[in-house]
């Protein structure tokens, strides 16, 4: 059964989009990929809630397209999907509203979304379900409490990106 949430996943590399598709519709949402030169004509018929953008592309400028998808609808929400260690303030585009790390296993993509449709997770504090401590100060993909060493997200979803 698919949700509400429509996600588009620009990547012009067919077996990481293949990949992040199939853990994307496994928790629900409805995707489709499109190729970096076809993507604003996808955000036009798609209609997407969320915008996935590989952070290489190998033509085009992920921050032109970033800024060319919020003309269009400033309300789609732009993650970047990158294998380095990034946050969304590291982006010279104010447009980036999150960024996805891989690899990755399907919890992690589930809570990394959550937190984007979170009206406030920009501002929001996260704890440790454990021992409840702030990890707002720490990247929030993070597996380990860093106070306690408990498990943040379950390991019971083995499927990742590389």
């Amino acid at each position: 059964m698919k949700c509400s949430k429509r996600v588009l996943l620009v990547n012009d590399t067919r077996f990481e989009s293949f990949l992040l598709k199939d853990m994307l519709n496994k928790i629900g949402y409805d995707v489709e990929i499109a190729h970096e030169f076809d993507a604003l004509y996808e955000v036009e018929q798609f209609h997407p809630d969320i915008v996935i953008v590989n952070n290489n592309l190998k033509k085009g400028n992920r921050d032109n397209l970033i800024d060319l998808i919020k003309v269009i609808n400033s309300k789609i929400k732009c993650m970047i999907s990158t294998n380095q260690k990034m946050s969304a303030n590291d982006y010279s585009v104010q447009q980036v509203d999150g960024v996805i790390k891989t690899p990755l296993s399907v919890q992690t993509l589930k809570s990394t979304l959550g937190d984007i449709d979170d009206t406030h997770s920009k501002n929001s504090i996260r704890k440790c379900p454990v021992c409840e401590k702030d990890l707002s100060e720490f990247d929030p993909h993070i597996s380990y409490c860093p106070y306690c060493g408990e498990p943040l997200h379950s390991d019971k979803d083995h499927y990742k990106i590389y």
